[in-house]
């Protein structure tokens, strides 16, 4: 993995963190300090790889004397994936 894909995992990981603990707030809700808000998320993928498993309810088999581990491999120059609040 190169440096700059380090870094980008790091950056993301932190906003994912982040967006967990703001949505996942103890307090209850004040309607005196509370700013309504709309939220729209992009994710790009650019040159991926994406494997998936695709053996029996998609169990990795770690220990059996013959695993039966069936995978698929997506390769694609981009994705994008949009997320996007409702008003």
């Amino acid at each position: 993995m190169t440096d700059q894909a380090r870094s980008v995992k790091k950056k993301l990981k932190c906003v994912v963190l982040d967006l967990i603990e703001d949505w996942s707030t103890k307090s209850k809700p004040d309607i005196f300090h509370f700013v309504p808000y709309t939220w729209e998320i992009e994710i790009v993928l650019k040159e991926f790889e994406l494997m998936t498993l695709t053996n029996e309810w998609n169990w990795i088999d770690c220990f059996g004397q013959t695993p039966e581990n069936g995978n698929v491999k997506e390769l694609d120059s981009s994705i994008s994936l949009i997320f996007k609040s409702r008003e």
